[in-house]
């Protein structure tokens, strides 16, 4: 691996990584480089030969093959994706090349000049779609949850039959993963896994695990670890552990820990502790915060006045989630991921709205009990949804904040990414990471995109009135937000497929006809193709959430890709380290 100005550069023998320019983005940028023939190879094996022709396709198979048109396979060839030779005066496409390419899909451009280029194993653009560790988003987003989508990036363990799940039916029963499958359910019990093998549930109580193994039970009674395994009990007695172990049972008394175990006691199962052991007066079952650091992030808001935005909470919900961790700092790979499922809960957790969230740590009546109990278990898109849907919102839509999660989990290096992952190769807790992130998506041209289609939406009271407020917007020279895009130029999937998600969802809603007409309006002044942000911003303002509330989706959503990528640089040694052109007065 090279280094070049603070670059992490990959060289092997069958990838090129470059480098160039497009719009100051920093961004990753790869090819499949086939084998080809060496130059002293013999004619035959180098040429177009009357017995060679087999290797090789004529355009308009190979443009078949692709499903592009002859013109964007020529410009392959421009961009040294493809090999051509001429045969008999036509030209001729290497065979094992087009397949390739229809095997992994459409490349992206080249990077710029100014671009930095990082390996990375997470997220891949193509021509109009992104891809999660080699899986198409947008097919993941029709059934997968966030919480799946996070530990898919996070781990690269697959949940088990997420893909056949009907996005509706969310409470289906615990599963057992197979070795090297994953299974994470949003609202089912905890599952049980086999040696080797992680089992990851989204709501369930949080996982013991030793060397090789992890083994979780919901509700099961007690059992006694022998050395070096662990036990996690949902609602049993406790247990005493061998040396090296840890028994944690539901709302039992606190346990006692050999040296190197944690101690912990409190009403929920496992906690996370850090290398040497950590005495914890409190466990916090799995994708939720710990009570007191979900406590703290909501005092911390309580200074701030009703119209300050959801991201701008966001980035001080996080600020004291980080101070009540007294073992953030802990960056091995299992703690992040702990870490995570509880900074994304509590994030969604602190924020104000009508449904006030596992808050209660006693409730006083059983129907408090069960609210309670049904808030905690609940997956992070309806907690989030309960945080800002308007209480008349049309149901339908829930699902499609859903979808959205999914799809903005993570978009490769983002700004917002790039500096996420400056701040982790300087080994930043992932608390400092995201709220690195944080501070980038604010940006007016990242994640604030989606605030500016809110307010172009809420000015236009009826259809007709579209192209004014657009034509106004043009004549002040301002951009009309989420159209356009540095990297799809020729069109966003996202933004179509989850446009497409809200029209199904509402079908004939009156303010949806304002979103159709200023499409319409686009398309009629020639405006750059729509992208994810319009159809955020259409789904803030149909579920009447507050203003801002697209660019917190969006921090919640990416939070997700940012520890995924932090996650990364911890596991290198190096440090990105970017140098600058210097351009000011000689001394």
């Amino acid at each position: 691996m090279a280094r070049h100005r603070g670059c992490r550069l990959v060289d092997l023998g069958y990838v090129e990584i470059s480098a160039g320019a497009c719009d100051g983005r920093v961004g990753i940028a790869w090819k499949a480089v086939p084998d080809r023939p060496s130059a002293d190879a013999p004619p035959m094996e180098r040429g177009v030969t009357s017995s060679g022709v087999s290797e090789w396709m004529s355009a308009e198979e190979a443009a078949d093959r692709l499903g592009v048109k002859p013109a964007t396979l020529y410009a392959y060839v421009s961009r040294g994706t493809l090999t051509r030779r001429k045969h008999e005066g036509r030209s001729v496409f290497n065979r094992a090349e087009i397949e390739e390419l229809a095997r992994r899909g459409r490349p992206r451009r080249q990077a710029g000049a100014t671009e930095l280029v990082i390996e990375s194993a997470i997220t891949m653009l193509g021509e109009d779609r992104h891809y999660y560790r080699g899986r198409e988003a947008i097919a993941l987003a029709a059934t997968w949850r966030l919480e799946e989508t996070a530990l898919w990036l996070w781990t690269g363990a697959e949940p088990e039959a997420a893909a056949d799940r009907d996005p509706a039916a969310q409470q289906a029963p615990g599963r057992r993963a197979e070795p090297g499958a994953v299974v994470a359910a949003g609202e089912a019990p905890a599952r049980r896994a086999a040696p080797g093998v992680l089992a990851a549930a989204g709501e369930a109580p949080d996982w013991r695990a030793a060397p090789g193994v992890l083994a979780a039970a919901g509700e099961a009674p007690g059992r006694r670890a022998a050395p070096g395994a662990l036990v996690a009990a949902g609602e049993a007695p406790g247990r005493r552990a061998a040396p090296g172990v840890l028994a944690a049972a539901g709302e039992a008394p606190a346990r006692r820990a050999a040296p190197g175990g944690l101690a912990a006691a409190g009403e929920a199962p496992g906690r996370r502790a850090a290398p040497g052991g950590l005495a914890a007066a409190q466990e916090v079952p799995d994708w939720q915060a710990a009570p007191d650091a979900l406590a703290a992030a909501r005092e911390a808001q309580r200074g701030l006045s009703g119209d300050v935005l959801p991201l701008e909470r966001l980035q001080v919900i996080v600020a004291a989630l980080a101070a009540a961790d007294p073992v953030r700092h802990n960056l091995d790979p299992a703690a992040v991921v702990q870490t995570g499922k509880g900074l994304m809960a509590g994030m969604v957790d602190a924020l104000p709205g009508t449904d006030s969230g596992p808050t209660s740590r006693q409730p006083s009546r059983p129907n408090a009990r069960q609210a309670q109990r049904k808030g905690r278990d609940a997956g992070l898109h309806t907690r989030l949804w309960r945080k800002l849907g308007a209480a008349r919102a049309e149901e339908g839509l829930a699902d499609v904040l859903r979808f959205a999660l999914v799809l903005l989990a993570d978009h490769e290096l983002a700004a917002s990414t790039l500096a996420a992952r400056v701040a982790a190769s300087v080994r930043a807790d992932p608390y400092a990471v995201v709220t690195t992130g944080l501070g980038t998506v604010s940006g007016a041209l990242h994640g604030g995109a989606s605030l500016g289609v809110e307010s172009l939406l809420a000015e236009i009271a009826e259809p007709e009135r579209a192209a004014q407020a657009m034509g106004e917007r043009l004549r002040r020279g301002e951009r009309v937000a989420g159209f356009g895009h540095a990297v799809y130029r020729a069109g966003d999937a996202r933004g179509d497929a989850l446009m497409d998600r809200i029209r199904a969802a509402v079908p004939g809603y009156p303010r949806l006809a304002v979103a159709e007409a200023v499409l319409e309006e686009a398309r009629r002044r020639a405006l750059p193709a729509m992208n994810v942000d319009f159809p955020l911003g259409v789904l803030t303002h149909l579920a009447g959430m507050p203003r801002g509330a697209g660019e917190a989706i969006f921090g919640v959503a990416r939070t997700a890709g940012w520890l995924a990528h932090a996650m990364e640089e911890y596991a290198n040694p190096t440090r990105l380290r970017l140098r600058a052109a210097y351009t000011g007065p000689l001394v």
